[in-house]
């Protein structure tokens, strides 16, 4: 069990309440990182502890440190610590309806990425349909022959997370205004965010390097574990039970009163009710027990929710390991009976689930003297622990620009469930991040070569598909191409068509787009050749990160590139090149770049960071042009024999670089497109 010292841990928690001031940790005291069976039990000791030393201490405890805490083996290595907790001397209140995301904002702009755009991508399910409908169907075996009433099962959704951690939590909370938000990052070891290109986050932290298990925790949970009073008292609210939101109020009105008055639901909810009941009669003064509200319908912003609510007094003498023991995990999120859902949970789920369905939660110190409980423990602390539903899991490590993001999934399955509806509901609940917009757009732009070459486009919209699949953008092609038509028939014809209009495509995530057309001007050119600047001569910090994902997808995410190419166009040049952090060639503002050395043209490599242009891959094929793909430096771009720039707009142009000193000031910021001569929004049905 690692305990870093703590000038060395940058580790932070906010826990984040829709509807009640919210608390910040920051600078942990002491960070315990529990990974064996031992460790984990040991850690409801050192909270306690911890406690009656006057600290404050949060606890993230993952579903499989239950299986460790019951005796059960593991039945998958653990994917997260079983148990991480962390105290402070107190928390920093933040009350107020816009103290969060004022905090939020501050620490972005310290980090120089406000504006950047967040979110999820390249979505892969952990279980494929068919290989669900096949657990299900052992999981009603097992409910026929008696051995339980109920199984939660889950599985993962993996994801790619883009944009900083903070930027992405930014937005989910404000998709998801919930009763049990947290945001964390646990860096423990000394471990360092990573890639925060700015200034710290918090005064203690080191330059140490990031530890494997380093990582981010953005919990947008509905639902209560449990509450803690001083003198005892304890309440929980299991959560079970959905229907979809529906976007018409009759409607919407409609599933909450059916999802209220559904047998199925309520069944499923009386069953973990009841075993609520049973865990805290396991701790509880005997006659304590009570439930105050069964049945309630709750809105959430995509699902209404049934709850029910239960409390007791706990017993005097029960401690940390006896109420952990009967309570965790929550029973909504195992089955019934609880020990052996467990057994079978293990058996069939396809992976640990890790933080997921494990508990996250704070503990305070009663004050002095407020009840005649032992401090540290149980009866003599306030405290908040939610089920960890609706939690992502974000490794700090970057690759290729991404951070690799779990999120975990599941529902109650009993004897008569619907496999295609459980699926179904399971998905459901992936929407608050599934449907996130990240805060951009996809865009293409060519030619207006319409209907003569209709194969032109091709290409574009084939690149448009793969982006809109990664980022999970709603697209429909086909109405697309028939909007396409339209536009293109109306535009006038003229000598110089094909080749006089551009068309430009801004596909958005809900599946509209923009599309637009223009006429396209005349290039200023000398002697049959137009002008190339270096970015670097025109822009401050000019150099592309190669694992940047915006170089690989053409977005409306392009300031930089806009500045550059409009810089040298108010110089009389065509674009400006760019090189990346290793000093090689990438591309330019607006297009694709060929160096001929030694008789033989070249293009650098995708993997140096740059975009698969449409036009740069028809050069390759080029049987007479004869191009390959290298590494290129800037000294072998300065001794160049030829140049040629290209873009599906213009096709190749044969281009002169122009080193000398930029001749007018650098621009502060970028200058927003003007706009165009004629544009069509669409929406497709």
């Amino acid at each position: 069990m690692s305990e870093p010292a703590a000038d060395a841990d940058p580790s932070f928690v906010l826990f984040d309440p829709a509807d009640a001031p919210a608390r910040l940790y920051t600078a942990p005291i002491a960070h315990r990182i529990a990974r064996t069976d031992a460790e984990a039990a040991a850690m409801q000791g050192w909270a306690g502890e911890e406690l009656a030393r006057g600290r404050e201490v949060a606890l993230f405890a993952a579903f499989e440190a239950a299986r460790a805490l019951a005796g059960l083996p593991l039945a998958h290595a653990p994917v997260t610590p079983l148990v991480e907790g962390l105290s402070f001397a107190q928390a920093t209140m933040l009350d107020g309806g816009g103290a969060v995301d004022a905090w939020l904002v501050r620490q972005l702009a310290a980090l120089g990425g406000a504006d950047a755009p967040a979110g999820l991508a390249g979505w892969r399910r952990g279980i494929i349909e068919a290989g669900y409908g096949a657990a299900l169907a052992r999981i009603a075996a097992y409910l026929a022959a008696g051995d339980t009433y109920q199984i939660d099962y889950t599985f993962p959704l993996h994801a790619r997370a883009f944009g900083h951690p903070l930027a992405l939590y930014r937005a989910l909370r404000q998709r998801q205004p919930t009763a049990y938000r947290c945001l964390a990052y646990l860096g423990g070891d000394g471990a360092t965010p990573g890639n925060l290109g700015g200034p710290s986050l918090h005064p203690s932290q080191s330059s140490r390097p990031v530890r494997a298990s380093g990582r981010w925790v953005l919990s947008l949970s509905p639902e209560l574990f449990f509450t803690l009073q001083p003198g005892g008292h304890i309440a929980a609210r299991p959560m079970k039970g959905t229907a979809p939101r529906q976007t018409d109020p009759i409607q919407d009105a409609q599933a909450a009163a059916w999802l209220g008055a559904d047998p199925k639901n309520r069944a499923e909810n009386l069953m973990i009710l009841d075993l609520l009941r049973n865990d805290l009669g396991r701790v509880a003064v005997p006659g304590s027990v009570q439930v105050p509200r069964r049945f309630t319908v709750e809105p959430y912003p995509r699902v209404w929710q049934m709850t029910s609510s239960v409390q007791a007094e706990l017993a005097p003498q029960v401690g940390w390991p006896a109420l952990w023991a009967a309570l965790f995990p929550c029973g909504s999120v195992v089955g019934a009976p609880k020990h052996r859902s467990m057994q079978i949970i293990g058996e069939l789920e396809p992976a640990a689930r890790g933080l997921y369905t494990g508990a996250i939660g704070w503990l305070q110190p009663a004050p002095a003297n407020a009840n005649a409980a032992r401090p540290g423990s149980p009866q003599a602390v306030r405290g908040v622990f939610s089920v960890a539903i609706r939690t992502l899991e974000i490794d700090d490590r970057l690759r290729r620009g991404t951070r690799a993001a779990r999120l975990g999934l599941g529902s109650g399955v009993v004897a008569d469930s619907d496999p295609k509806a459980e699926w179904a509901e399971c998905l459901l609940k992936a929407r608050f991040v599934t449907g996130l917009d990240p805060g951009l757009g996809l865009i293409e732009t060519f030619a207006a070569r319409w209907p003569e070459q209709r194969a032109h486009i091709a290409p574009h919209l084939a690149r448009l598909v793969r982006s809109a699949r990664y980022f999970g953008f709603r697209f429909d092609r086909r109405a697309l191409l028939e909007q396409l038509a339209r536009a293109h028939a109306a535009l006038p014809a003229t000598a110089a068509w094909p080749w006089s209009h551009r068309t430009r495509i801004e596909l958005r995530h809900d599946g509209s787009y923009h599309l637009s057309t223009a006429l396209l001007a005349d290039l200023p050119r000398h002697e049959g050749r137009v002008q190339v600047l270096l970015a670097d001569t025109l822009l401050d910090h000019a150099a592309l990160d190669p694992d940047d994902l915006f170089l690989r997808h053409k977005t409306t995410h392009r300031a930089r590139y806009d500045a550059a190419w409009k810089a040298a166009e108010a110089r009389g040049a065509f674009d400006a090149l760019f090189f990346n952090t290793r000093g090689e060639l990438c591309e330019g503002g607006r297009s694709s770049v060929f160096v001929k050395l030694a008789g033989r043209w070249y293009t650098p490599p995708l993997r140096c960071g740059l975009l698969p242009g449409v036009a740069r891959a028809a050069l390759l094929t080029n049987a007479t042009l004869g191009a390959a793909e290298r590494i290129i430096t800037r000294a072998d771009l300065l001794a160049a024999e030829d140049l040629l720039l290209s873009n599906a707009l213009r096709g190749a142009l044969p281009a002169q670089l122009e080193v000398g000193p930029p001749s007018l000031p650098r621009p502060q910021h970028p200058r927003h497109l003007a706009p165009l001569a004629r544009e069509t929004n669409g929406r497709p049905a």
